[in-house]
């Protein structure tokens, strides 16, 4: 069951979140210290301005820097 709650958002609180996201937290972690639902964080982030980027542009991102090694140390490539 879905507990809809509306605690607000302090200013403080969305600092630290725009760090946590400018950082790279995932929106997993960044959720465990606020304690609230991954989903409200995404949220609130998304309606103040600075979302999280989009988790396959982050996995897109980990391969080409894989690949990028890989290449300079001669090792094959992965498929």
């Amino acid at each position: 069951m879905t507990q809809i709650t509306s605690l607000t958002w302090k200013p403080e609180q969305t600092e630290l979140l725009r760090t946590l996201v400018a950082k790279g937290v995932p929106p997993v972690r960044a959720s465990a210290i606020f304690k609230r639902s991954p989903d409200a964080v995404k949220l609130h982030a998304q309606i103040s301005g600075f979302p999280f980027p989009d988790c396959r542009d982050a996995v897109t991102e980990q391969r080409h820097k894989q690949a990028a090694v890989r290449k300079f140390l001669g090792l094959p490539m992965a498929e």
